[in-house]
């Protein structure tokens, strides 16, 4: 009996093992930290101060079959981290050399300990039993993801990456897109203008072109790494995006067009050269504007207040992919009016859930509390 009592014991420590070693955390975790201008208006003065930032980690599947992350906490010295919120996107983490095997957690904090160089414990739980941890000290990093910008074709990336360390040049080594890694100078990855050498204040622009179109609101799971020119240290960039295609829109703020049936307000609207609204609107004169005039919407839905979960779900599943919603807005400067930071972020999971291949969209107001949303 005591025998099998110990066999049982090894093999779920076995078992346990096995668990851990099907995720990890990557090691391209990165903080950065809120900021703001010096100067600030009216609006700031009741604003709460934002001391936290955001923190990307990105959690690996090498597994044979699929898993999702279903819980994540950060503690120091075993207290749990009070966050602003977190979530992971894409949910699922395909199978092991069937797709995309890598989700990225965002989780926003606006007080320590997840602030600038206080030393945390990140973990995460995942559907198949599944255990992570990794030990991680918060400190922004000088190099930073400026921008991603695809082609219009959609063949090519363009990453933007910024120098904002004045004491270092720094030299672009790889790129990580979700489970791919592509060497700078190799044939995949270009520098505009064959420099890797990235020195202080300045912009390098890395191309990235594969072979393969990316989609609209692809998830990446995007991270940098550069040597350090000083000590060759290996300095660590990333963050988690949707891909959005690359347009310069002109449009109106709830136009009349929009909102009731006035083919006059249409005909001016495209004489301006406007090819977008933002607003309410009613989908049967969305549809006509866009088969009309190619006039596309950023669509500000009404779903009550608070916001209702169970009516959202389903109009949204029935405009899903349609031409004429050019982004699904949240709100109208949420910050401003003091919208609840958890709303927010079920507003943005219902979109991205249930029309995954449109993108979101919000415009703010209350400069301190950018970060925040």
């Amino acid at each position: 009996m005591k025998k099998l009592l110990i066999a049982c014991v090894a093999f779920l420590a076995l078992l346990k093992i096995a668990l851990t070693q099907n995720i990890e955390i990557i090691t391209h975790t990165t903080f950065h930290k809120a900021t703001w201008g010096s100067n600030y208006g009216a609006l700031e003065d009741v604003s709460t101060v934002d001391n936290g930032g955001i923190l990307y980690v990105f959690v690996k599947n090498n597994a044979a079959q699929l898993d999702s992350v279903i819980d994540f906490r950060i503690t120091q010295n075993n207290v749990v981290a009070n966050l602003d919120g977190w979530r992971v996107w894409p949910y699922e983490m395909a199978a092991v050399n069937t797709g995309n095997i890598v989700s990225t957690i965002t989780a926003k904090s606006i007080v320590a300990p997840v602030t600038e160089n206080n030393a945390i414990t990140i973990e995460v739980w995942t559907s198949s039993g599944g255990y992570a941890l990794q030990n991680y000290f918060v400190q922004t990093p000088k190099i930073r993801l400026a921008n991603v910008i695809p082609s219009q074709d959609l063949q090519t990336l363009y990453v933007y990456v910024r120098n904002d360390d004045l004491q270092n040049d720094y030299t672009l080594t790889t790129l990580s897109i979700n489970e791919n890694n592509y060497t700078v100078g190799g044939n995949e990855l270009k520098v505009v203008g064959n420099n890797a050498l990235l020195k202080p204040g300045k912009i390098a622009i890395l191309k990235l072109t594969t072979g393969s179109t990316f989609n609209q609101c692809d998830p990446l799971a995007i991270r940098l790494a550069a040597s350090r020119a000083t000590d060759n240290a290996e300095v660590i960039v990333g963050a988690g995006i949707r891909v959005v295609e690359s347009e310069f829109f002109f449009g109106t703020w709830f136009s009349s067009g929009l909102n009731s049936d006035r083919l006059d307000s249409r005909i001016k609207n495209r004489r301006l050269r406007l090819n977008n609204w933002h607003g309410i609107g009613n989908y049967n004169l969305m549809d006509t504007a866009y088969n009309q005039f190619f006039i596309k919407n950023i669509h500000e839905p009404s779903f009550g207040n608070p916001f209702n979960v169970n009516a959202a779900v389903p109009n949204v599943q029935q405009q899903s992919n349609v031409p004429y919603i050019r982004y699904w807005s949240l709100d109208d400067e949420p910050d401003l009016n003091s919208k609840p930071i958890s709303e927010q972020m079920e507003k943005n999971r219902v979109y991205w859930e249930n029309d995954p291949n449109t993108p979101s969209f919000v415009n703010l107001a209350v400069q301190k509390k950018y970060s925040r949303y």
